[in-house]
């Protein structure tokens, strides 16, 4: 009986499974084969490669100059060519937009208020103002007036279209104010469009000092008010309230009014204001009134300085002599009383050199040319040109500073 066996094929199979290369098997055919190693793995690190930087947002902050306040704003116009004011310059910015018929076309342009960075040490907002007209095709600084426009609360208040008087047209209304260790000062521009530039129509002046309003009133008059503020060296200070009208062409100057006095030194310079329109009487009262009203602070003997007083009711009593004999009256009385009441000497020796040369000459002019010439001694015993001018500076805000050849101008 023969025994059961693996059929040699199966038996080279198995030995296959152990062997790295073919071998023939014993009493079969097996075909020769080959095994191919495989390669070594290879482990490929994956690339870091960076994201992408986002592109930067141009309003993520306020701009520091005109160019890059212009380069945002395009940016943000192209980006919304169908809004006249795009929301993110308001949002982010905090922009005063403002739209009108500016150039005169029928057409609507929108002007732009682009608060800037303020200095470090400023607590001032400056700002930047812009136009697009409807038939530009790109914007166009204005605030290039030798100040920042004001972008302050105040300043974006009075940022409006006006329309001038006498059909004058439509006019851009903004501030500018600069400011530096003695204040601030405040000017009021009106940008019109003449066709082919804009010109501004504002006032020329120098304008306002420690502004607190930009107003106007029913008849279309500019008034601005400010003048009141406390800095080193500037001496006392007032309010004051200046009215520009439009002339056509401008706005210029029509009236300005100071508030009450509170100290004697702008009391007095009120009555100089009389004395210099040859309003003899006004001026008589007026430097009295200053007198009487012993109300009226002293900003000298305030700040520790030798008190200022004296010489200002003795200056006043010098001017109503003078001003007495300018309105063809004798001045004997007057002068007596500087004479005798000046606390001031160097006052009571002009009206001494007044009344000579008055006498003399039979004249308000002689009498004013011997004065003047004594107030303008210098010597060995005294400097009066110094003297005088030292006792009328009341700081850089009351300028110019009285001099001796304007105490008795006539």
């Amino acid at each position: 009986m023969g025994g059961w066996r693996l059929p040699g094929s199966v038996v080279c199979g198995l030995a296959l499974a152990f062997a790295l290369t073919t071998a023939g098997c014993s009493g079969s055919k097996a075909a020769r084969s080959t095994v191919t190693p495989s390669p070594p793995t290879t482990t490929v690190s994956p690339t870091n490669t960076p994201a992408p930087s986002p592109t930067p947002d141009p309003l993520a902050k306020l701009p520091a100059t005109v160019a890059e306040a212009q380069q945002g704003l395009e940016s943000e116009l192209i980006a919304a060519p169908t809004m006249p004011c795009p929301s993110r310059l308001v949002t982010a910015w905090r922009v005063t937009c403002i739209t009108s018929d500016f150039d005169g076309d029928s057409k609507p342009d929108t002007a732009f208020l682009v608060p800037l960075q303020p200095a470090p040490d400023s607590t001032h907002t400056p700002a930047a103002v812009f136009v697009l007209r409807s038939t530009a095709n790109q914007v166009e600084a204005l605030s290039s007036v030798g100040s920042p426009a004001d972008g302050t609360v105040l300043g974006a208040t009075f940022f409006t279209p006006r329309t001038l008087p006498s059909n004058g047209g439509n006019a851009i209304a903004f501030l500018t104010t600069a400011c530096s260790t003695t204040g601030c000062l405040s000017q009021a521009h009106l940008f019109r469009w003449d066709g082919t530039a804009w010109r501004d129509v504002g006032p020329g002046d120098a304008g306002i000092s420690a502004l607190q309003s930009a107003t106007w009133d029913a008849d279309g008059n500019l008034i601005l008010k400010g003048g009141a503020f406390e800095a080193p060296g500037a001496g006392p200070t007032r309010g004051v309230s200046v009215t520009y009208a439009y002339s056509g062409t401008v706005y210029a100057e029509s009236k300005r009014v100071y508030a009450a006095p509170v100290y004697l030194f702008h009391a007095i310079t009120d009555a100089d204001v009389k004395f210099a329109a040859a309003d003899w009487s006004g001026a008589i009262a007026s430097y009295q009134g200053a007198i009487d009203e012993t109300a009226l602070k002293d900003w000298k003997a305030e700040q520790g300085q030798p008190a200022g007083r004296p010489t200002l009711v003795s200056y006043a009593l010098f001017r109503i002599a003078i001003a007495t004999a300018a309105e063809g009256d004798d001045p004997s009385v007057a002068l007596d009383k500087v004479i005798v009441d000046a606390k001031d000497p160097i006052f009571a020796y002009a009206a001494q050199q007044f009344r000579q040369g008055w006498q003399q000459t039979a004249s308000v002019h002689g009498g004013c040319v011997a004065a003047t010439a004594y107030l303008g001694t210098s010597n060995a015993s005294g400097d009066n040109p110094a003297y005088i001018k030292q006792a009328f500076n009341y700081g850089y805000a009351n300028q110019p500073i009285k001099t001796y050849m304007d105490i008795c101008p006539l």
